[in-house]
């Protein structure tokens, strides 16, 4: 297996599409999580472990902020765009990653995942799932659909549902937005690194789509990085606040009406904090 078999049909949006396909073939580790007893804990688990059936599985290894290297001798990718905070093996070969925010584990999985998989939370190919549940990611091989076994029987931390969409989400505008569109952009924005995430959808600009950028708390600084060439088809507004941009629709009243809106949502946000 090859790891662009795990690559969507369609392209990914954004800034965040993979450059080139990487071998994959040791993702397919054994991933059989019924069930060995050394696994868990004695009694219930607490509000930051991972669960089978509510009974806390025993990490048998955890590396605090993973490199490139280490991810890849587990046997990721070497080169996912966002690196996580830590990883977590469990006997039986159990392996998540844990990652700074919810953005950037739905960063990290939308490279994999086509749009109706992201939203579920969930995609599959041959025998290898992989799943995302707010910060986490995780990864299961084993044969047929196990979708419902894992919506029941894992917990990971966390309140959110599974696939649910990052909470900036809530910030950038609803009226027009085409769904399954959404996307976090934090490792590439228009050809730099960002050092905030940049939530971004697609919209309906009078029957085409247009682009809408929202990235609150974004540095007017990082306007400096961003050449001519790369701000001639982009309105991008920055200040205090952070980054509201629009790109792509070509009417102009529309436009602006979007970016006001985003700008009074950026300005209650700040009052808000």
């Amino acid at each position: 297996m090859s790891f662009k078999n795990l690559l969507p049909h369609s392209q990914i949006f954004g800034e965040c599409r993979m450059s080139r396909c990487i071998s994959f073939f040791s993702w397919c580790a054994v991933f059989s999580l019924m069930m060995v007893t050394g696994c868990h804990h004695r009694g219930g688990g607490s509000a930051n472990a991972i669960t089978w059936e509510g009974v806390a599985l025993t990490p048998l290894r955890e590396v605090s902020s993973p490199s490139t290297s280490s991810l890849y001798r587990e046997g990721f990718p070497a080169s996912l765009d966002i690196l996580p905070k830590r990883l977590v093996k469990f006997p039986d070969s159990m392996t998540f990653l844990e990652f700074q925010d919810e953005d950037k584990a739905y960063a990290a999985f939308q490279q994999f995942s086509n749009p109706e998989e992201l939203e579920k939370g969930f995609l599959q190919r041959g025998g290898v799932t992989l799943f995302r549940k707010g910060a986490w990611l995780g990864m299961w091989f084993s044969k047929g659909k196990r979708e419902n076994v894992l919506r029941e029987k894992i917990g990971l931390p966390g309140e959110v549902e599974w696939g649910a969409l990052p909470q900036g989400f809530s910030s950038l505008l609803h009226q027009g937005r085409i769904a399954h569109t959404e996307r976090v952009l934090c490792a590439r924005f228009l050809g730099s690194v960002p050092p905030v995430s940049v939530f971004a959808a697609q919209f309906d600009c009078r029957g085409d789509s247009a682009w809408i950028y929202f990235a609150p708390d974004m540095p007017i600084s990082f306007s400096k990085k961003l050449n001519a060439q790369q701000l001639a088809s982009r309105l991008l507004d920055f200040s205090e606040r952070g980054m509201v941009g629009i790109e792509g629709c070509f009417d102009t009243l529309l436009t602006l009406n979007w970016l006001e809106k985003q700008k009074k949502v950026l300005k209650s946000l700040k009052l808000r904090g």
